[in-house]
């Protein structure tokens, strides 16, 4: 509101410019901002989890488990009331079923491989791989060997992918929860009176008296109005202070999530996978470049995102846990809720960083899987990334670029050189995604079963299927670092 446009009268430029006004003013942009990173942060997920071969099972339990709810006829399994109509739950969600973790798995399955949305990365490819000139300088990076998935773990090191890869719904799905959980907090400070004095011009009191004279109307009501002034204690920014402290403490999760993927995805021991002694189809190098030793890579770029979760670390302690009485002891008890918003939004910085430097590296590592390529909508946003970010082939100046692509996830779409590039690039991460999440969630509410993976994966492996008294199984138990126990 402009100063030309409208003269204050006495108490309302107060009421707009006080602590808890500023607070929830501040906490509003924070919840936007998170609710957009959150989602963009499952995609992310998704592309890194392709890129290191993981496994989308823990998301789309064994077949026939899962069941599909209507609004015809009683519940299906256990009444938890809470499943919108036509919705497809699969049991190792049902069993837990908090809203934004069965959300979060729906749309990781909508991204991930299945026979209605093929990754050639995942898919059989039975034949060596041809070798392109530009192919050939990275042989001694990448195998030319590719693999079904239901072979992908078999007599391998690793029985069940990472947790940052395993649990993303159950971890980003609280994420969402706590998020919709704010908004609703500052949702109804936006819409609430918290000046002080509070001034009631027609206050109005509601009597009920028993209406003996009439059956239909067994009371009759009497209305009193007075006017009051009123001083509360409207004006206390605990409410918001708390929201946004959680706020802080939940979206750093995902940055928590974000900087171990990236690790992985940065580390040749992580993102190794052994189908046996001598072959190796991760097909990522060391810091994802093609020559290591005289390049760094994304190594600095994987310091950068841990230095930021570091930092997050101090910023999420809670501000409102602390008070300091001031104004002679008058105001005893102070909600710190400025401080709780500016640092909300500080932590929601770092964490759109952090994920814009992964989402740089699952690009990165997928140029060392091609000529193969991730699902329609995966590649839809490597391909937007491409627009900002050119592959990193030596050691560049990457500030700028990692400032497009933050840019790019800050304002959900792409900024400048579009005309330069010769394409239009007013599109977001999530907007690559979002028509094919809308088909593939109507495809798999007329049918439960168009997204379920046909083939084994490490959490759904036959172990009865595998001998493990063969000598090299043995080898590869014994020399296993990971939880190899399905508790892991």
């Amino acid at each position: 509101m402009r100063e030309r446009d409208r003269s204050f009268i006495s108490q309302e430029g107060l009421a707009l410019i006080n602590g808890t006004q500023m607070v929830t003013a501040l906490g509003a942009l924070a919840i936007e901002r998170a609710t957009n990173i959150a989602l963009q942060a499952d995609v992310i997920a998704a592309l890194s989890l392709d890129v290191l071969k993981g496994t989308s099972r823990a998301y789309d339990p064994v077949v026939g488990a899962r069941v599909r709810l209507t609004i015809c006829g009683p519940p299906v399994g256990p009444p938890f009331g809470c499943d919108p109509p036509h919705m497809v739950v699969p049991y190792i969600h049902r069993i837990r079923p908090h809203k934004g973790q069965i959300e979060t798995a729906g749309r990781l399955r909508a991204l991930l491989h299945s026979e209605a949305n093929p990754s050639q990365i995942a898919e059989l490819v039975a034949v060596r791989s041809p070798a392109s000139r530009e192919m050939k300088r990275f042989e001694h990076q990448r195998s030319k060997i590719n693999i079904h998935p239901s072979e992908s773990h078999r007599n391998c090191n690793r029985v069940q992918d990472a947790y940052t890869l395993r649990c993303v719904p159950q971890v980003h799905g609280v994420v969402h929860d706590t998020i919709a959980f704010c908004r609703s907090i500052i949702t109804t400070e936006l819409n609430s009176a918290t000046d002080n004095p509070l001034v009631f011009a027609d206050r109005g009191f509601i009597f009920y008296f028993p209406n003996k004279g009439c059956r239909s109307q067994l009371y009759r009501t009497t209305r009193l109005s007075r006017e009051e002034i009123i001083s509360g204690g409207n004006f206390h920014g605990e409410y918001p202070a708390k929201a946004l402290d959680f706020l802080a403490i939940a979206t750093h999760e995902l940055a928590q999530m974000s900087e171990r993927r990236l690790e992985r995805l940065v580390n040749k021991a992580s993102n190794i996978l052994l189908i046996s002694k001598f072959i190796d189809l991760s097909g990522l190098p060391t810091f994802l470049t093609p020559d290591g030793g005289l390049n760094s890579g994304f190594m600095m770029i994987q310091v950068t995102a841990a230095s930021l979760v570091s930092e997050n670390k101090v910023l999420c302690h809670p501000s409102s846990a602390d008070s300091i009485p001031t104004s002679c002891n008058q105001e005893d008890h102070v909600s710190m809720g400025g401080f709780a918003a500016r640092k909300a939004l500080t932590v929601i910085e770092h964490v759109e960083a952090v994920l814009a430097m992964e989402l740089l590296a699952a690009c990165q590592g997928l140029e060392f899987l091609k000529p193969l390529i991730s699902t329609a909508p995966l590649n839809k946003v490597y391909e937007l990334v491409r627009t900002v970010s050119a592959p990193l082939n030596r050691d560049r100046f990457m500030q700028p670029e990692i400032a497009e692509v933050i840019q790019l996830i800050r304002e959900n779409k792409a900024r400048g050189g579009g005309a330069e590039k010769g394409r239009d690039r007013e599109e977001a991460v999530w907007e690559c995604v979002a028509p094919h999440l809308a088909t593939l969630e109507e495809m798999e509410a007329l049918d439960p079963d168009a997204l379920r993976l046909e083939t084994k994966t490490p959490t759904g492996i036959v172990m009865a299927d595998r001998d493990l008294n063969t000598p090299d199984d043995t080898e590869h138990i014994r020399g296993c670092e990971d939880h190899t126990h399905p508790r892991y």
